[in-house]
């Protein structure tokens, strides 16, 4: 019986702590309210897509202007990053129509050890910002289709910078009509001739994470 009992508990321990919240702030010291938004659990995934967000007292505009800041920074430092670690992948899809095999392999490997970590970056950034009162559902939508292109990325072979941005076709759409299109990721984005946006100067720093993607000033 008292086997039983401690068993009973383990399995309802994940259903207590569920209930748990708490109020925070962010890098910029912006206060808000303790209410959390959860994405549901995809079934389907065998790790689920999840977004969890603060609701904020900025408004929308202040809002998208934020995000698309962010968004900026980490595709400064991703695309700089991409250019400087593997040069020679980068100037074979700038230059050739078609590039070999070995061009391809290289991107491969600056995909899942640079370019999507990177991704994933963007949306811990974004999901960092919370959602202004009352966006919660659209802001949500969002960013679960950026978590879902990252995981599907990360579980396929990426051999071209086309087969990336196919992922995020879905979150380039939603995050357009949105507001933040400096966060989208498109092919020719990856094209070092392409004179990426640089960040916007701000007071605000980027959320700290394991990639170094630094802050914008």
């Amino acid at each position: 019986m008292i086997i039983k009992a401690v068993v009973a508990a383990i399995l309802l321990l994940p259903v207590i702590l569920g209930g748990c919240g708490s109020s925070s702030s962010d890098a910029t010291g912006e206060t808000s309210t303790s209410t959390t938004s959860e994405v549901p659990v995809d079934t389907t995934r065998e790790v689920p897509a999840r977004v969890i967000l603060k609701t904020t007292d900025i408004d929308k505009a202040t809002y998208i202007a934020r995000a698309n800041l962010r968004c900026d920074g980490v595709w400064h430092h991703m695309l700089r990053s991409y250019t400087e670690i593997y040069p020679s992948v980068a100037h074979a899809f700038r230059t050739e129509p078609n590039p070999s095999p070995k061009a391809e392999k290289g991107f491969e490997t600056a995909a899942q050890e640079t370019l999507l970590p990177y991704l994933q970056e963007e949306f811990d950034n974004v999901q960092y910002l919370g959602a202004p009162e009352g966006e919660d559902e659209p802001v949500t939508t969002v960013l679960r289709a950026l978590q879902d292109a990252v995981y599907d990325g990360q579980e396929q072979t990426v051999s071209t910078p086309q087969q990336l941005a196919a992922f995020f076709i879905d979150f380039n759409q939603l995050a357009r009509q949105y507001g933040i299109d400096h966060c989208l990721t498109q092919a020719t984005r990856f094209d070092p001739t392409g004179k990426p946006r640089e960040p916007t100067q701000t007071s605000a720093p980027l959320r700290p994470s394991s990639v170094s993607v630094g802050a914008s000033n």
